[in-house]
């Protein structure tokens, strides 16, 4: 899978440029993170082609492109550090590991960065180098996340397609936020148009301001046209004794400048980010049954709120993809035998439940089942006639 060996690459590159970031400087953030994009470039170009002719082999030396351009000795170790690492990494290494390796790199990893954050703490201008090295942690912990669940699925046997199309879209959020807090021209133009869209949800508003300014103009002309006698207020004692009135307060007309506003996009993106790691750490993952000779992943019937019974449920289709058919089909089993007032449990496995379901349907129960466990945890994958199969013996219940 191309997506989950990119996601390595930018674990591995990330993981790289931010330690090293951390302590040398030799360039803008701009151009570092064009040398990163460039990098995690040339190493998958590699992975890919080096299998197509050994000319493509010394492909691998564009890794010292940047040479051309950045100019200086600090560049020159930067440089002849992550090239020579990462082409060790790509031979040796590179989708060869288990996802219990994975999880306890990311964890010395971790330890690194606190002990690099600390030793870098003793030298001056501690600011400039966190703000030089903050896309690249972000992109390795975000990546080595979604790294160690890509894994996890593929091993527990999941559909291979469907993490695939996840992968990109947690690879495009990733992409979005490294360019906003890496390029400074990108991050001008999403305030740019945060702002331009801040003053089209308020255009509602400004109209009706204008029309309720309108009306008052028109009031008041005629009241100039048939003016009326005002109502003076009446004098009250002033219960002080001063015989002054109170004195106005000033009041300061508050403008937002464009700071406020990069504040608040990154503020909202650092948010977002944070809360698709809470989904993925904390709340992601079915519950699993190590028993078998295989992790069990239990579907389970979603608590839905009571609503009113409508004709047409367009939420509750048939999949189009065979797998997610055998899911669906199996989901449908599970409700089915809730409505035959046969009590599951969070613990029971679809070993027991099958023994549930024997009770009150003699017949169909245990190929179901079958057809379930061998398209979720087989190595092949369902096909149309197994989904065609598993739905007849649904409706045969």
């Amino acid at each position: 899978m191309l997506s989950v060996i990119l996601l390595e690459l930018l674990s591995v590159t990330s993981l790289l440029y931010s330690l090293l970031l951390i302590f040398l400087d030799f360039a803008p953030v701009e151009s570092m993170a064009l040398t990163f994009t460039w990098t995690v470039a040339v190493c998958m170009f590699y992975y890919v082609s080096r299998r197509w002719a050994k000319i493509f082999y010394g492909s691998i030396l564009l890794l010292l492109a940047p040479l051309l351009i950045f100019k200086g000795r600090i560049a020159l170790v930067f440089i002849l550090i992550t090239a020579p690492l990462l082409f060790v990494y790509i031979e040796r290494f590179l989708h060869k590991g288990s996802r219990s390796e994975y999880v306890n790199n990311f964890k010395k990893a971790a330890l690194i960065f606190i002990a690099a954050l600390y030793l870098r703490w003793i030298l001056p201008n501690i600011g400039k180098a966190i703000v030089l090295a903050a896309p690249f942690i972000f992109v390795y912990f975000l990546s080595t996340i979604l790294l160690i669940r890509s894994i996890r699925h593929i091993e527990a046997g999941m559909e291979i397609r469907r993490l695939q199309r996840s992968n990109v879209r947690y690879l495009i959020f990733m992409a979005t936020v490294f360019l906003l807090t890496a390029v400074e021209q990108v991050r001008a133009f999403f305030v740019l148009v945060a702002k331009r869209f801040v003053a089209l949800l308020f255009l509602p508003v400004q109209l009706l301001l204008k029309l309720l300014e309108w009306v008052a103009e028109i009031l008041h002309r005629l009241d100039i046209k048939n003016p009326s006698k005002p109502w003076i207020m009446p004098e009250f004692p002033d219960p002080e004794g001063t015989g002054e009135p109170p004195p106005a307060e000033a009041v300061e007309e508050v403008i937002a400048t464009p700071g406020i506003f990069e504040k608040v996009l990154i503020a909202l993106l650092v948010a977002a980010a944070l809360f698709i790691l809470y989904k993925m750490i904390v709340n992601a993952g079915q519950r699993s049954y190590q028993g078998l000779d295989y992790i069990e992943e239990r579907e389970y019937i979603k608590k839905k709120r009571k609503r009113r019974k409508r004709r047409f449920l367009f939420w509750d289709k048939l999949p189009a993809e065979p797998g997610e058919q055998v899911r669906y089909y199996y989901r449908k089993f599970l409700e089915k035998l809730v409505t035959k007032k046969v009590e599951l449990t969070k613990a029971d496995t679809s070993l027991v439940i099958q023994e549930k379901a024997e009770i009150v349907f003699p017949q169909g129960p245990e190929e179901i089942r079958d057809i379930y466990i061998a398209s979720r945890y087989g190595e092949k994958e369902a096909d149309s006639a197994t989904a065609a199969q598993i739905g007849q013996l649904y409706k045969d219940l």
